[in-house]
């Protein structure tokens, strides 16, 4: 009969430790690379900053989670177009939209 109570015991224990273990799992780490926001802001500024047309402009950068935002005042379609297509190619970025207007005539 003792044998039996340890048995049950031993079971019991296990039982215990099981669900104990199932009640805290450890923390897995992220499945994606994070993106830095200021980062992509700063391949962004530099690319336009880079560029001799467009290094004067004053442009306005918001990035979030690699998702650019371009807002300001250009002078021509080309000069929003070079923009676009500077933005677009900087490091980090996921997507570009653009808030840019043309200043009128």
């Amino acid at each position: 009969m003792k044998l039996y109570g340890s048995y049950k015991f031993t079971g019991l224990l296990f039982m215990t430790a099981a669900l104990l273990a199932g009640c805290n799992p450890a923390p897995t780490p992220p499945l994606k690379t994070e993106v830095v926001d200021l980062d992509v802001t700063t391949q962004v500024k530099m690319a336009l900053m880079n560029d001799p047309v467009l290094k004067n402009l004053n442009i306005e950068i918001l990035t979030t989670n690699g998702d650019v935002r371009l807002v300001g005042v250009v002078e021509t379609q080309s000069q929003m177009d070079t923009a676009l297509t500077l933005a677009k190619g900087a490091a980090g970025v996921h997507t570009v939209h653009n808030e840019l207007t043309i200043k009128p005539e």
